[in-house]
């Protein structure tokens, strides 16, 4: 079941991508099935090969909690997911997954849940970082993301010299009854 919000749809000069990403950094909302795991999450939902899973989405963290085991660490309403590629650095190799070094953070790791799957839409909070950001954020901004309208409006301001054609004026966005509006980004 998709959460019914008003839509914004703009364009906007690909020059202007990374400025883009700063809201995947931030973080945006994506809905998603209660209990799936972060695996199911990551192929299913976001429609990403599970080589590319494997491969290049090197850290993960579930509610700041570095994540291994992505097939069994389940999602539930409100977790916020923080995804990116290898950290650089000592740090970087300790939190990242699946590393020889993992030992030495087994107090922070997260912890598996028992949340049951069920066909429940859920809100999850959303964050990309790093070389991920442009390995999916043009296809994630293209499918739409989930804002808050108040951040939503602030940076349509601050990126108006590079909207090619906005469908909605960002005042409009003042006057928008949701918290959360969807907006769809094409870069070209």
């Amino acid at each position: 079941m998709e959460i019914a919000m008003q839509e914004i749809h703009v364009a906007a000069s690909r020059s202007s991508r990374k400025s883009w990403y700063y809201l995947l950094q931030k973080g945006f909302f994506l809905e998603t099935v209660q209990g799936w795991s972060i695996r199911d999450f990551l192929e299913s939902g976001l429609g990403l090969e599970r080589d590319f899973v494997n491969a290049r989405i090197r850290t993960i963290f579930l509610n700041s909690s570095p994540v291994d085991e992505i097939g069994s660490a389940r999602i539930k309403q409100g977790d916020i997911l923080a995804l990116g590629g290898a950290m650089p650095g000592l740090v970087g190799i300790c939190l990242g997954r699946e590393s020889p070094f993992r030992s030495f953070r087994q107090d922070l790791d997260a912890r598996p849940d028992s949340v049951a799957a069920s066909p429940d839409t859920v809100l999850v909070t959303v964050k990309i970082f790093s070389t991920l950001a442009e390995d999916i954020g043009d296809e994630l901004l293209k499918r739409g993301v989930l804002l808050s309208a108040s951040d939503l409006s602030g940076f349509l301001r601050a990126q108006e010299p590079h909207l090619l054609a906005p469908v909605t004026d960002p005042v409009l966005l003042e006057s928008i009854s949701e918290d959360l509006v969807r907006l769809f980004v094409e870069l070209r």
